[in-house]
């Protein structure tokens, strides 16, 4: 049997443009058009389940697709984006005031250096990964996941430096 996930990007919320991390931003009012025009472009898609990250953004996307999809919506924590711990949420003029040392080592190694309070990319990856397995344990045929940019580029399998993925849309890859 073939099993896939359908990763979709939340639609636009506010504070988009900043380091959103965990805060929890609702979408636009664009983001609520993306999630309805989103939701009937996946109608008819043979989704068997659809889980989203809990925060709100994520959560008011898969709203709407749980209702054009006929799916309950579960939500599961290790779906949130990557925690920048005090950065969350900032612009990166924002980020450089606020820590003029530790703006410049992030941008030099973005993968192994954390802002004091953020979470590590190793813990991140360790989330999503026992997520993931979580996702596959389930057995449906297709999963459609509401996630972040990075979450989904690390259950795609691609690297986060090269993953693009616009807002209000969704991909399918191989569940394996």
């Amino acid at each position: 049997m073939t099993r896939e996930l359908c990763l979709v990007r939340h639609g636009h919320c506010e504070r988009s443009g900043t380091l959103l991390g965990q805060f929890d931003a609702p979408l636009t009012a664009e983001g609520l058009v993306q999630a309805q025009a989103l939701a009937a472009q996946l109608a008819g898609c043979g989704a068997e389940r659809l889980v989203s990250s809990d925060l709100r953004r994520s959560v008011q996307t898969a709203t709407a697709l749980a209702a054009r999809l006929d799916l309950s919506l579960e939500t599961d924590p290790r779906l949130r984006e990557i925690s920048y711990g005090p950065w969350d949420g900032l612009t990166w003029a924002e980020i450089e005031r606020l820590d003029p040392t530790g703006a410049p080592r992030k941008l030099a190694d973005w993968t192994s250096w954390t802002p004091p309070g953020g979470e590590s990319f190793d813990v991140f990856l360790a989330r999503v990964h026992d997520a993931r397995v979580s996702l596959a344990a389930a057995r449906a045929r297709l999963t459609v996941v509401v996630a972040h940019r990075g979450v989904n580029a690390v259950l795609s399998g691609q690297p986060l430096d090269t993953f693009q993925q616009d807002y209000g849309t969704a991909r399918r890859v191989p569940l394996l």
